[in-house]
């Protein structure tokens, strides 16, 4: 039975995982690239072929997780499952983060080791894991957590003279004496602040649970559906209440690992905060289940509460989804589809007819993109991979220009790149192939418009 279950959920993830990302079909990130380029690999079917190696890797790291949930409560252990397969950050992962999709892997795998080998020692195993992720963060996503930066005295120093400066050049003096404003203005407490700061914002709700639908200004993924926060309260409730040591422990053991995780990690909220699914998928699961038996028993809230909840999830699974096909820009970094638009127009272009062809590099490796999209042709002296400013540098005839509006036109401090720029450059002599609008702005003081023009 055990394994019909786990073939069924194995076609299931890797069925709904194709379809979804099918219907979405975003183009690849650097991360992606980077390994394909590695093997020397282009175009979408193997960019597929790498999605659908992620999806697999992504099925083991639940499978394995099955196990570590089987031994510590197996009353709980489909609900938990259901919980991490049905987050958006899953999905995202397939999608876009083969790298990332690896370490969680293994740091899920040294879980399951530890959990087998040394059961009576957690702490190592959690040690292990902490060890493991920061490597892997700094060693090979080329991670530079900012927690390092913090360590500074002398920057410490420098912040701590430029405020007591500040203070002392008030109208109103400050009467407390300088050597009583040291002994909480000093370069040590204020490492220490700086340290703390990059802890706490950890507990970051807003893109844990409710970043959902309507996104902020930060563009990162919401990681569980808000109606779940009730499942995580009371599902606490009831731990606490149980008072069940072991689990309790492997609870918060798993939670400290992802802080160590986040604090030494950087980028989008939702990679940094990644590995904190699995433990809250712990509590929210005992939730869920303990509405499940309350129902059973025929308390009346727990009949109105459980049906309620499952069909409020299921409507926000099935909504996330929608929104993410619908409006993937607003979710999802844009660099890539500013590298799509320049390749997809530059297809219209008779390579062999211009005498250069220069593609920004402002928001990534435009190099990389260019052998994922038309090959080793990219290696002609013809190909430019570098940002330009055609305000201030002489076009070169018969040349053509992927860029941002600002980089036809030139960069603006407050980003307001006039809304002619286009016209304006057709009087220099360009023809446009193409021009697109972003949603939001990706190369800070060079507007949200991007555009393919051939120097005539």
């Amino acid at each position: 039975m055990k394994k019909f279950q786990t073939i069924g959920l194995a076609w299931l993830i890797i069925v709904i995982g194709i379809l979804a990302a099918l219907k979405i079909n975003f183009p690849p990130n650097l991360e992606q690239l980077r390994i394909l380029n590695t093997f020397r690999l282009n175009g979408y079917m193997y960019l597929w072929i790498l999605r659908m190696v992620t999806l697999v890797i992504l099925y083991s790291s639940l499978l394995i997780w099955r196990k570590i949930v089987e031994k510590i409560d197996i009353s709980i252990l489909w609900w938990s499952v259901f919980i991490i397969f049905t987050t958006p950050v899953f999905f995202v992962l397939s999608m876009l983060h083969p790298i990332v999709s690896v370490k969680l892997l293994v740091s899920t795998i040294i879980l399951h080791l530890g959990q087998r080998y040394f059961p009576k020692n957690l702490w190592l195993t959690c040690l292990s894991m902490a060890i493991f992720m920061i490597g892997f963060n700094i060693l090979v996503l080329g991670n530079k957590p900012a927690i390092f930066n913090q360590f500074s005295i002398k920057d410490a120093q420098a912040e701590v003279t430029a405020r007591i400066t500040n203070e002392d050049s008030l109208i109103t003096k400050i009467s407390l004496p300088l050597w009583w404003r040291r002994i909480a203005y000093n370069k040590y407490f204020f490492v220490y602040k700086n340290v703390v700061g990059e802890f706490l914002p950890f507990f970051d709700l807003e893109s844990i649970f409710f970043q959902e639908i309507h996104p902020l200004e930060q563009k990162s993924i919401v990681m569980f559906y808000w109606v779940e926060m009730y499942l995580l309260i009371f599902g606490i409730y009831y731990l606490v209440k149980k008072n069940n040591k072991s689990v309790n422990k492997f609870v918060f053991s798993l939670i400290l690992v992802s802080w160590i995780d986040f604090v030494f990690s950087e980028g989008s909220a939702y990679l940094r905060l990644i590995y904190v699914i699995f433990p809250v998928s712990i509590v929210m699961a005992t939730g869920i289940e303990r509405l499940r038996i309350l129902m059973k028993d025929k308390y009346v809230l727990a009949k109105i509460t459980f049906p309620l909840v499952i069909l409020v999830l299921t409507y926000g699974i099935l909504i996330n989804y929608f929104d993410l096909t619908v409006r993937s820009q607003k979710w999802f970094d844009n660099r890539p589809l500013v590298f799509q638009f320049w390749f997809s127009n530059l297809e219209k272009v008779n390579i062999n007819n211009v005498n250069r062809i220069q593609i920004s590099s402002l928001v990534g490796d435009s190099k990389a993109y260019c052998y994922f999209y038309i090959g080793k042709i990219c290696d002609q002296d013809k190909f430019v991979f570098k940002s330009f400013d055609l305000s201030s540098e002489t076009a070169i005839a018969n040349s053509v220009y992927a860029g941002f509006a600002g980089e036809f036109v030139g960069p603006k401090f407050k980003n307001d790149i006039d809304p002619n720029w286009e016209n304006e450059t057709k009087k220099k002599d360009f023809e446009f192939i193409g021009v697109e609008s972003l949603y939001d702005t990706v190369a800070y003081k060079y507007g949200n418009d991007i555009g393919l023009a051939i120097k005539k």
